[in-house]
């Protein structure tokens, strides 16, 4: 009987000088820090697709295009881009994806992708910190949207809170 050989996947990790300019150095604390680092996004001509991952104190960012679309749209693979927070040993991570269009406005497609990866992040144990999308002359950010969802909410429940204390914490 023949010997059988194992075999090993070995990987193999290389690092390059980033596209983007004023590349992530500090600690990611705002929305404005991803929009000023990927702000050139606006003026791509196909969807990009790119995560930031970073650690437990929000430091060491680490990014990379996670998939490049066409005019209208990109893939976002669910799998490689939960591999890449595990291979970095992230905590969290934010995803920033532009619309050619110019209209950074998110669509029914990123509210589904939204929806799906902080699903997947509840299991996984991983923070989704933000979607941001790039338009011309601008950005949406998820993160910012929900604050000010969570700052309204957190006015009506103040504003309530002496009316009926049995149902506090539920928005």
């Amino acid at each position: 009987m023949p010997k059988k050989h194992g075999y090993l996947l070995e990987l193999q990790v290389s690092f390059k000088e980033s596209e983007y300019q004023n590349i992530l150095r500090e600690q990611v604390r705002e929305p404005e820090q991803l929009y000023r680092v990927f702000k050139s996004l606006e003026d791509e001509t196909q969807e990009k697709l790119i995560g930031v991952y970073v650690s437990r104190q929000l430091d060491d960012p680490f990014y990379r295009l996670l998939s490049l679309g066409s005019d209208n749209a990109a893939l976002c693979d669910y799998r490689y881009l939960f591999q890449l927070a595990y291979l970095t040993q992230a905590h969290a991570f934010a995803l920033i994806h532009n619309h050619p269009s110019g209209d950074p406005s998110p669509s029914d497609a990123d509210k589904s992708v939204m929806k799906e990866i902080q699903d997947q992040c509840d299991v996984l144990g991983f923070q989704f910190l933000d979607f941001m999308i790039i338009g011309r002359d601008g950005y949406w950010s998820l993160y910012e949207d929900l604050g000010k969802l969570y700052q309204i909410a957190e006015a009506f429940r103040e504003h309530h809170s002496g009316e009926n204390n049995e149902q506090s914490g539920v928005v």
